[in-house]
């Protein structure tokens, strides 16, 4: 059982997380795949009648994938239903391009272009909807209409073989999609990395200036007023840095701990650190 586990997990670490996608990237990416789908809907009446088949027909055939992509608007639902709904569209019309076609062996190339474009949710919910659809459809439109889904006698003699085979390269194509998926997290978190470290290079740099700018030069013009003999000017000058240095450490603090505001004398001790040793 532990072994198994064991093997699960590396499956698992194996394969890509999903859900990296901002909103805003991903309202993006679904506006693209929704003006595919629109692009889609004329098409299938276009070709329906090229295919010779009536006018109502075309409609009929068209007017699901037009409802599903209507629903995908992100106003109407949230993100996880509107993949979904956008990937029941897009496969839908795949399956509708084969059925006017005649089964057309050529045609249901169109599943592998849509699981393609799927991909770029860079998320399983609608990819695993687009796989579980076309097995389903090759199966059970095959059983009750196979003309409608493949092109030779064989295939509607035995739908459900044949479904196994192209559920076999649909699951073959989906390895190398998942695959170039898998690469494209991993550099996506190199990249963030990589941004992540250079903003705190970049942070440490401008505390280094600050505190050489406003504590180094100060103690350095103190300690010269000092060597000049003019006391005046050596307290103003270790006072003014103080009140700089405990400046810059409340902003410091201020930031670890959020919305907490330190001001600069929260930081002053009761009794001198030395003097606490003593």
């Amino acid at each position: 059982m532990r072994r198994m586990k064991e093997q699960m997990r590396r499956i698992r670490a194996w394969l890509p997380e999903g859900g990296w996608l901002s909103y805003e990237e991903w309202r993006r990416r679904h506006v693209a795949i929704l003006w595919v789908l629109a692009i889609h809907v004329p098409s299938i009446v276009i070709y329906g009648l090229f295919r010779g088949k009536p006018l109502w027909h075309c409609l009929a055939d068209a007017s699901p994938v037009a409802i599903l992509a209507l629903l995908a608007n992100p106003k109407r639902f949230s993100r996880k239903w509107c993949s979904g709904l956008a990937s029941l569209s897009l496969v839908t019309a795949s399956a509708v391009l084969v059925h006017l076609s005649g089964g057309l062996t050529e045609m249901h190339f169109h599943f592998f272009v849509a699981l393609g474009v799927l991909t770029l949710y860079q998320d399983w919910h609608p990819f695993l909807i687009a796989l579980g659809y076309v097995v389903v459809h090759h199966g059970v439109m095959g059983v009750l209409y196979p003309r409608s889904v493949y092109d030779h006698p064989d295939a509607w003699a035995h739908p459900w073989t044949w479904a196994a085979i192209h559920g076999f390269f649909v699951v073959l194509a989906s390895v190398a999609l998942i695959i170039s998926w898998k690469l494209n997290e991993v550099e996506r978190a190199r990249s963030n990395t990589f941004q992540r470290q250079l903003g705190e290079a970049t942070v440490r740099r401008q505390q280094a200036l600050e505190i050489n700018d406003n504590i180094v030069q100060g103690l350095t013009v103190a300690q010269l007023a000092l060597e000049l003999e003019r006391p005046e000017d050596t307290r103003v000058a270790i006072e003014d840095t103080l009140a700089k240095a405990r400046g810059i450490i409340s902003g410091l603090l201020g930031e670890v701990q959020g919305d907490e505001h330190l001001n600069a004398g929260d930081l002053v001790r009761a009794k001198p650190a030395i003097l606490e040793r003593a």
